[in-house]
């Protein structure tokens, strides 16, 4: 429990604080954001996951899915081939890093800005639609479009 409250406070902190050409709380109520934390951009979890995700972009379009890359003090936004990364000005970016650190984490962040999901694993597309499909808010989005 102490655990999940520091994990939630840090990415909180984290959101809040990224101000780098974009601000993650703006995307509050709007999108909903998945947030690929690696050490190094040549793991191959991380790169198996990128594939993954690049194989179902309609799927995370209909979903309002936002991807972002985090590795250490960078990130970059999006799924292109533009591996540019920036870098995050935070007042404190360690807490964020403190929380955990294993070489692999994936977030995904819901419309309420609450973490939703959290895994060191591979998140498989058809996983990650389906916890998204079952979210109130998304049967809402469902139901508005039929």
């Amino acid at each position: 429990m102490r655990h999940t409250i520091l994990l939630i406070f840090g990415l909180t902190f984290f959101i809040m604080n990224l101000t780098n050409a974009q601000d993650l709380s703006a995307h509050q109520w709007k999108d909903r954001l998945l947030l690929i934390k690696v050490n190094e951009p040549n793991n191959a979890i991380y790169k198996e996951q990128i594939k993954e995700l690049e194989k179902n972009l309609l799927g995370l379009a209909e979903r309002k899915i936002i991807v972002y890359h985090i590795k250490k003090d960078e990130f970059i936004k999006g799924l292109s081939n533009k591996k540019s990364w920036n870098t995050i000005k935070m007042k404190n970016k360690k807490d964020f890093l403190k929380v955990s650190n294993p070489e692999f984490e994936i977030f995904l962040i819901g419309l309420d800005g609450q973490v939703k999901l959290k895994q060191t694993e591979l998140l498989k597309s058809k996983e990650l639609f389906s916890k998204i499909d079952l979210m109130p808010m998304r049967m809402q989005e469902m139901n508005k479009s039929n």
